[in-house]
Order: structure tokens, then sequence, then C-alpha cells
């Protein structure tokens, strides 16, 4: 299974991100049938960038509890609520943990883990197959 390699800094998190590009990657990679385009070029606050957010934000409102607004992607770090902003998407991208692990996607994040151990929803069998399926990778 292909790994999105992102790295994101706290300062400039909404900024990695405010083109859409990452996210619909992310969305190939937990349907990898979609038939979805995106625009891999897009520029920051752009109409590209824009429809790249909506169609992530569309994917999310059939498939998780939490959602974003394709502004508080697109502004980056406008100023403008930007922790507020923050703090939503970032929600919202735990919620999309959340949903990929229950469609079998590993690596967890280590928050979604730690969950799943807390509620008890993980068995000692499961934890024990997806960490034997951790180490393979």
């Amino acid at each position: 299974m292909e790994k999105l390699e992102l790295e994101v800094e706290p300062e400039t998190f909404l900024d990695d991100l405010s083109n859409g590009v990452e996210l619909c990657k992310l969305l190939r990679m937990i349907e990898p049938e979609s038939s979805r385009k995106y625009f891999q070029s897009a520029r920051s606050a752009s109409f590209h960038a824009r429809d790249n957010v909506a169609q992530f934000i569309e994917w999310m409102r059939g498939n998780c509890e939490l959602q974003f607004e394709s502004q508080d992607v697109a502004l980056g770090s406008d100023p403008t609520n930007f922790h507020m902003r923050e703090k939503i998407v970032a929600f919202a991208l735990l919620d999309v943990g959340r949903y990929a692990a229950s469609k079998g996607f590993r690596p967890i994040p280590q928050l979604i883990q730690f969950e799943l151990e807390i509620d008890g929803k993980e068995t000692a069998e499961e934890k024990k197959k997806r960490e034997e399926e951790e180490e393979e990778k």
C-alpha cells in the first residue's frame, strides 16, 4: 500500500494543505478506484485549489462525521480565525484517519490506536495482526 509522504509543521499546517493536492492524494489512497480528477499543480487560493479541497469535503460528507469548509483550508495562514480553523481541520483529518482504520488501512495513526485501545474496540488478536503488518513494512 502506498504511503502518503507529507512532512507537516505546526506553523505551516494549513498552508501545506491549502492547494488541496495532498488532500486529493489522501482521498486516492483511501479510494483508489475513485475517478475523481484533481488539479496537481493548483496554486493556493486559486479556483483549482478550492476545487481540490471541495472534492475532498464532498467525500468527507458521505464518510465522516466531522468536516471542514473549503475556506478553512484555502485561507492558509491568514490570521482570520486561524487557530479555530486549524483545530477544525485537524479534528476532521483525525476522523478521516478513523474511517481509514475502520476500512483496514495500516499503519493506523498513533492517536487513533490509543482511541481504539481505550474504547476496547481492538482485540488482542487484531492488535497482534496490526503490529505484524506494520513490521512487514
